[in-house]
């Protein structure tokens, strides 16, 4: 007897990132099988079914979180937004037992605020309960069972359902981070445009936490992100089927492939904080494939003739800006005699120190990183190394040596 097709059910899933991350996420969404791609800003939206829902939540390395859209009205005026929201079935949804939490995106005449929206939105649906069964399901700011996301564009509201919980770029192996860590989507990002192969020389000289070189031997061994979490909120959707997610997850152990040691190399000056980055990298199953000492960048040799190095160096919010310009060209000085055949990436929000670095960029990318709004820059030095003058290894007054005071490290 021939075994019975089971027919796969398509729907559309919008997927969240952060600014600038949406072209990388979109070529990552075209390789996951998505149908219709289409990229808008901080979103990539396709059509996939529920295999496809919960591998976007497992194999993305760029996105924050995975949304179902489940239905679209259209009001003129606040108290249309609330009895059309509250006219729809969501003790369907979930019960009266579970939490949940209203999320939104306003742009919106008739609600100038996103917390009056989210107020009425929250209204609707307990009073649906409260018609229905007497009952109210409980608001959790913090860990709810239900997470709903409203998306209003003028008298347009579109209603997901957040199938990620927690940000997927909270993979589960920093136990310490710094004062200023990037984001592990944002050092994900870094990796993929950077086109680093996973095959060759990769350098983070300022590590911090170790972030990047952490993304980068997951890359590189074909670890999905999705493997380091235990949990994700479609796993409470009374339509989850665990068999579909347990053979997600052993596809996904079946594509790690051995890494190659000797290629990802972690350096940072700050000996107290590597050994925390240690940890981190233990947490994160990768200590074999990470080269990880401390070493100044200023002084250290490069580790290969050519490679991938991608940076992301202090920013200098507690340095006048001669001094940060001065720290900037110096990376560019050390750039141009010792990296010169090496293809560069470097991050940072002060937009005027990255100029004093005075190299050929290739490609400019404007993300966020946290709070800052920070430059992306794709670095191919000028000289080659054939070319460069003999590093002057005279400490100076004003050199990046004198400044390692004033100058914390980003914690990646």
């Amino acid at each position: 007897m021939a075994k019975k097709k089971i027919k796969r059910i398509w729907h559309p899933i919008v997927v969240q990132t952060s600014k600038g991350l949406e072209d990388v996420l979109y070529k990552e969404v075209l390789a996951l099988g998505g149908r219709k791609v289409e990229r808008r800003p901080f979103t990539v939206s396709f059509e996939g079914d529920r295999r496809l829902l919960y591998k976007a939540n497992l194999e993305l390395r760029t996105a924050i979180r995975v949304l179902k859209p489940l239905f679209q009205f259209q009001f003129k005026t606040q108290e249309e937004f609330y009895y059309r929201l509250r006219e729809h079935d969501w003790l369907a949804i979930f019960g009266v037992k579970d939490s949940f939490l209203i999320e939104a995106s306003v742009q919106s005449q008739i609600f100038t605020h996103s917390k009056y929206l989210k107020q009425k939105a929250k209204d609707a649906i307990v009073d649906k309960f409260r018609h229905a069964r007497n009952v109210r399901p409980s608001v959790d700011t913090e860990q709810p069972d239900f997470r709903f996301h409203l998306y209003v564009q003028e008298d347009q509201c579109t209603v997901s359902l957040d199938s990620s919980g927690a940000p997927l770029n909270q993979r589960g192996y920093r136990s310490v981070t710094g004062e200023a860590p990037i984001n592990e989507a944002l050092a994900a990002m870094l990796i993929l445009q950077s086109g680093w192969d996973g095959q060759s020389v990769l350098l983070d000289p300022m590590c911090g936490a170790g972030t990047i070189a952490i993304e980068a031997a997951l890359y590189a061994s074909r670890i999905a992100p999705g493997l380091l979490r235990k949990e994700y909120a479609f796993m409470r959707w009374r339509d989850y089927q665990p068999a579909i997610y347990a053979s997600l997850i052993e596809e996904a152990r079946h594509q790690i492939r051995p890494g190659k040691p000797g290629l990802i190399f972690a350096r940072d000056r700050d000996e107290g904080l590597l050994r925390h980055t240690a940890e981190n990298i233990r947490r994160a199953g990768v200590s074999e494939l990470i080269d990880l000492k401390a070493g100044d960048f200023f002084r250290a040799p490069a580790p290969a003739d050519q490679g991938t190095l991608i940076m992301n160096p202090p920013y200098g919010e507690r340095l006048k800006p001669r001094a940060i310009g001065r720290f900037y060209k110096a990376i560019g000085d050390q750039l141009a005699e010792l990296y010169a055949a090496w293809s560069t990436t470097i991050i940072s929000s002060n937009y005027e120190a990255l100029e004093s670095i005075a190299l050929p960029v290739a490609k400019r990318t404007n993300v966020r990183n946290g709070s800052l709004l920070c430059e992306v820059q794709q670095i191919r030095p000028a000289r080659s190394m054939e070319q460069a003058p003999v590093p002057d290894t005279t400490v100076r007054a004003d050199s990046p040596e004198s400044q390692e005071n004033d100058l914390a490290p980003n914690k990646n």
